[in-house]
């Protein structure tokens, strides 16, 4: 090996620590044409392995090294006189070789700093005629291209793998919002049948209220003209009979029922006028409005759910309008009070706070529930993430509130909760006016999830 450094010419004596020696006394001579032969095959070995670009090493058993090729030399910068004889780890200092590690089952991955190449060392043994084990070759070959295109394909795989990962969520936010929409005009829909009979029982049950006022200042005129013209048996009668069909007391509960029905219907009515606002399918654009509204038309429409498991404490701050997607807040809303409902296992709160800070919005909804464990907060917006039992939650809840929130309003919505305690959510919305918006139609993207709950 490496006939370049040969310092005297003779053939196959530069790389290798076992120059040829003469024939003993107790061996053969060997003429001087076969002599030239075997120097003439050790040159053209060695000259074939300095030809060969992978770094080759032969040590002995105890690591020091015999030969070396040209290619070895050359990355240390040094003759080879100054390499032969050297341990196998002083010999890789020289040449500036670092282990980073294992690149295979039987190599180890070596890096070159100076020139940013990286080699795979492999180790053959060498043995003699008896088997018996002489050292070893290591091969050194370069794998820098071959590393960077493995990384480049990582990276290409995990990206794609990521694309994947947010079509599928896409898909599934997609099916869902389509799915509130259909649901949102079946509502409004049906919002607009009960409108119809509500408005003609309301406007039936106002004539009925003045029918019978008119039947009760008919009963009072008449007991007054018996009281003037009828003689007493013939009063007397009139009251018996007024007593036996309980005229007076039918004509206060009568009065009394009807306010009561009044009152009912306008609860209906009020009822299906929150289901609209709700529902807003003639809002499907971005509009100015009032956060504190959106929340009452939420807890109208969730009250069902929530009365029987808390009861529900507002502290409403004063403020100003934003433009904004109510429809799309209040699914957001909706989503943060079924979630602290089914959090809180017998009874409990629900707090609602509202405040005007810095330019923001701020909502918190807190429960007094069973709390969130500290190892599923950081995935709580994750879609599909769920700690329901199977069958009860589908993941996207939160996810898309979180969607609503940060890609659609620029806002943030986080988490904090203590596991017995309760849990937090907070949504922050900038206020903004149409200007601000960029367009009619959505927000602007947002900052990714923010802190723990201020």
């Amino acid at each position: 090996m490496g006939t370049n450094a040969n310092p005297t010419g003779t053939p196959g004596s530069s790389g290798s620590s076992d120059p040829p020696s003469a024939a003993s006394e107790s061996q053969p001579a060997i003429d001087r044409q076969t002599m030239e032969r075997i120097c003439r095959a050790k040159w053209d070995l060695e000259g074939m392995i300095d030809c060969v670009a992978d770094l080759m090493v032969q040590v002995d058993n105890d690591g020091v090294v015999k030969r070396c090729n040209l290619a070895f030399a050359n990355l240390a910068d040094r003759p080879f006189q100054q390499l032969i004889g050297l341990k196998i780890g002083e010999l890789l200092a020289a040449a500036g070789l670092l282990a980073a590690g294992k690149c295979g089952k039987h190599c180890r991955e070596f890096s070159h700093p100076a020139s940013g190449r990286v080699y795979c060392c492999t180790a053959y043994p060498v043995t003699d005629q008896q088997g018996e084990l002489r050292g070893r070759v290591l091969t050194f070959q370069e794998i820098t291209q071959q590393l960077a295109a493995a990384r480049r394909l990582e990276r290409k795989n995990e990206e794609l793998a990521g694309a994947y990962e947010e079509l599928k969520h896409s898909h599934a936010r997609l099916l869902q919002q389509e799915k509130l929409a259909a649901i949102g005009q079946l509502a409004a829909g049906v919002a607009h049948e009960i409108n119809n009979p509500v408005g003609f029982v309301t406007s039936n049950l106002g004539t009925l209220a003045k029918y019978l006022g008119k039947t009760k200042a008919f009963f009072e005129q008449q007991q007054q003209l018996l009281d003037r013209v009828a003689g007493a048996p013939e009063r007397d009668q009139a009251a018996e009979l007024r007593q036996q069909y309980q005229i007076d007391f039918v004509l206060s509960d009568a009065h009394d029922l009807l306010r009561e029905c009044l009152e009912g219907v306008e609860r209906v009515k009020l009822i299906v006028q929150n289901l609209k606002n709700f529902s807003r399918v003639d809002q499907a654009r971005f509009c100015s409005a009032d956060i504190n509204r959106c929340l009452e038309e939420t807890l109208a429409i969730a009250w069902n759910e929530l009365k029987y498991k808390a009861e529900v404490v507002k502290h409403y701050g004063e403020l100003p309008p934003t433009w904004c997607h109510p429809q799309q807040l209040n699914q957001v809303f909706l989503n943060l009070l079924i979630n602290a409902a089914q959090a809180i296992e017998k009874r409990g709160k629900i707090t609602i706070r509202t405040w005007h800070k810095n330019g923001a919005i701020m909502v918190t909804i807190t429960d007094t529930g069973r709390g969130i464990a500290p190892e599923h907060l950081s995935r709580l917006f994750e879609p599909f993430f769920t700690t329901k039992a199977v069958g009860q939650g589908t993941g996207l809840g939160l996810s898309i509130a979180y969607d609503i929130v940060v890609k659609q309003h620029g806002g943030e919505v986080t988490a904090s909760s203590a596991p017995g305690v309760g849990a937090t959510f907070r949504v922050r919305l900038p206020v903004r006016g149409e200007k601000d918006s960029g367009d009619s139609t959505g927000g602007r993207g947002g900052s990714g999830q923010g802190g723990a709950h201020e």
